[in-house]
């Protein structure tokens, strides 16, 4: 059964509330790209809220970027793994049009904070970083799936920084138009690959040894075909992805 039905406190017609949707624990975060706060239009917010006594959800606090521009789209993708938010804004010009960057919030005492922004070390115009984003403990992943490129941030107890840039390693097929983690296993959607024929979609399984992330698999449906997009969406808990 339903138990909630959830709405901005805020809300305006064309906000697109709930574009991005994510969950950890007793805390909802829910991603509203085309918002136009802080006067700028489609600058982006996302919203989080919290369950009380196990019933009740209540909107905590809204989150927007730490300098909000008009079409930057804040909260296309957001993730959340306990005390941590992950919001991307792929269409802010930090590094040339629509470079896009991510975003970093951390919950301390109950108060959600801006912690950080990562912007790619090779980011540049029409890169789209922060498309998709997966957060699990203290280890991160934005893609800029129009290159083909997806960044993992580790923090140190300080700042998070730059542990590896993951590249396809059999074609590109929009490598990174998703992406998940869970843990030392990192998974990434490619929806356009062509192993079973033209966009039939396929996905890669990394894992973690030390702060070395390795290729495990080249996952494709096994009775795919032309136009599956397989890998359009992903997910992945423990063994299971």
């Amino acid at each position: 059964l339903m138990q909630q039905k959830l709405s901005a406190s805020d809300g305006a017609g064309g906000d697109e509330f709930g574009r991005s949707v994510a969950i950890s624990g007793e805390t909802l975060v829910v991603g509203s790209p085309y918002d136009d706060d802080s006067g700028q239009s489609n600058s982006g917010s996302a919203y989080v809220f919290v369950r009380l006594g196990g019933v009740v959800w209540n909107q905590q606090t809204k989150l927007i970027s730490d300098d909000p521009g008009s079409a930057d789209y804040f909260g296309w993708d957001v993730a959340i793994d306990g005390d941590i938010i992950i919001a991307g804004a792929p269409y802010d010009d930090d590094k040339g049009t629509q470079s896009g960057n991510t975003q970093i919030f951390r919950r301390i005492a109950g108060i959600w904070t801006h912690d950080a922004k990562l912007v790619a070390p090779d980011g540049s115009s029409y890169h789209y970083m922060g498309k998709s984003v997966a957060v699990s403990g203290n280890t991160m992943v934005s893609s800029s799936y129009s290159v083909d490129r997806v960044y993992v941030y580790v923090y140190s107890g300080s700042s998070w920084s730059l542990q590896q840039m993951l590249k396809p390693g059999q074609g590109s097929g929009e490598y990174g138009y998703s992406v998940a983690i869970d843990g030392d296993i990192i998974l990434i959607g490619t929806p356009t690959a062509d192993p079973k024929g033209s966009n039939s979609g396929a996905a890669y399984v990394y894992n973690r040894t030390g702060s070395t992330w390795v290729e495990q698999h080249f996952v494709a449906n096994p009775d795919g075909n032309s136009s599956d997009h397989f890998g359009y969406a992903v997910d992945v808990d423990g063994d299971y992805i």
